[in-house]
């Protein structure tokens, strides 16, 4: 466990200490928020904690990537740590006192003393002590190409799912007929999602009939709400109380055709 507990340490810090590019999302972060601020301005604002958009800002920068997740993934399946350890993993990295450098578009380069509470958040967002079952995990390495074996680990693992024998069972065969789907992490997504969302002992299978039968309703409003949308203007709805779907009939189509794909595994 020691070994374990120090590669993931390694990880974390090469992660975190590591340049940061400017990206697009940050970008738009920044001009929403500060505006067009100079490089010393900037360099002032990721640095003062006591400033209202220093923490949200590292927020952004240090988010954990996927690719980041998919490559400690193998980690975390061996070692299973438990609160205490990541505690101790939070801990260690604070008092590294680390300092990173953000690479901005002109390739000025701004360090950046990553604040405490943004450790303690990424740590938290990787969901180290979450177990995910045996059962699912075997059929993972069973039935799935090894491209795709880390990046379905680490979405089942970021939905927080609270295990049950039924939800389990369910996985379990959605993955094992997981070759059905053409879009692999977009149905394992959908229905880790929608399992998580059950909070009782409902049946999976029970609830997922229900789903589909409130799918197709929301289908025959979306249909019918995008029907008006074509004869009548944006105003005309509006004043006349029309409530428009919050999904368009495409997204509600493909949610059908995943749940249809389910029932013939």
């Amino acid at each position: 466990m020691e070994r374990l507990i120090q590669d993931l340490f390694d990880k974390l810090y090469t992660y975190l200490s590591c340049e940061k590019y400017l990206s697009h999302d940050i970008q738009s972060f920044i001009e929403t928020m500060i505006g067009h601020p100079t490089i010393e301005e900037l360099d002032i604002i990721l640095n003062d904690e006591s400033d209202s958009i220093c923490i949200p800002l590292q927020e952004l920068i240090f988010y954990p990537t996927l690719p980041f997740q998919y490559d400690i993934e193998p980690i975390l399946e061996k070692a299973q740590f438990t609160e205490v350890h990541e505690k101790l993993i939070i801990h260690s990295l604070i008092n590294k006192q680390i300092v990173s450098k953000l690479i901005m578009q002109d390739d000025t380069k701004i360090s950046i003393y990553i604040h405490h509470s943004i450790i303690t958040q990424v740590i938290k967002r990787i969901h180290l002590n979450q177990i995910l079952p045996p059962e699912c995990m075997a059929s993972i390495h069973s039935c799935c190409p090894n491209y795709l074996i880390n990046p379905i680990k680490v979405c089942i693992r970021n939905q927080m799912v609270m295990w049950t024998t039924d939800k389990i069972s369910f996985i379990s065969k959605l993955i094992q007929g997981i070759h059905k789907f053409p879009n692999t992490l977009a149905a394992i997504q959908y229905f880790v999602k929608f399992i998580r969302d059950i909070q009782d002992e409902t049946n999976c299978m029970d609830a997922l009939r229900l789903e589909k039968k409130r799918l197709q309703l929301c289908l025959t409003r979306a249909q019918h709400a995008e029907d008006l949308m074509q004869k009548m203007n944006m105003e005309l709805i509006l004043s006349s109380g029309i409530r428009l779907p919050y999904a368009n009939s495409d997204s509600i189509y493909e949610s059908l055709e995943m749940i249809d794909r389910f029932f013939m595994i």
